[in-house]
């Protein structure tokens, strides 16, 4: 070993240089550093500090407007739906959820409308479908009304 400021060759037991007096302990290089562990998120799973680089920034707007346009035009909702799905798995946006919310909310609205539909055709053609067979509603003169069905027979 030899001292770092004169040069001369010293003793592994010595603590100070022979010649100039230096200490052994300034002319020893600093003792290395333990390096300090990598982060493994594998290892350890996810970090919070990392959450809001893997959160999207915004939410997809249509995605919005096919949620709200579901209780209000259902085929809206529906066309908004599907439109916003597609660019938020093209942008990474958020949204996903509300989107799908509005799609199927929107396709049930459909089928309560068609149902109600349906039900408000087939119920008014049978009340006002007639065969020309009058029906008297009393016994005495009055109003008739005729019905196939027969609904208003005593």
């Amino acid at each position: 070993m030899f001292c770092a400021h004169c040069g001369t060759s010293m003793e592994a037991s010595d603590a100070f240089c022979r010649s100039c007096g230096a200490s052994i302990a300034a002319s020893l290089p600093p003792p290395p550093t333990p390096p300090t562990p990598a982060y493994d998120q594998r290892a350890n799973g996810p970090s919070s500090a990392h959450a809001f680089d893997r959160t999207p920034s915004q939410t997809n707007t249509l995605a919005i407007v096919s949620l709200v346009a579901a209780f209000i035009f259902w085929p809206a909702g529906i066309i908004c739906g599907i439109i916003a799905r597609q660019q938020i798995r093209t942008t990474g946006e958020a949204g996903e959820g509300m989107a799908l919310a509005g799609i199927i909310i929107s396709v049930a609205a459909a089928a309560l409308t068609t149902l109600l539909i349906v039900l408000f055709v087939f119920l008014f053609s049978h009340l006002l479908s007639c065969g020309g067979v009058p029906v008297p509603i009393s016994n005495g003169p009055g109003v008739t009304f005729s019905c196939v069905h027969g609904i208003w027979r005593n």
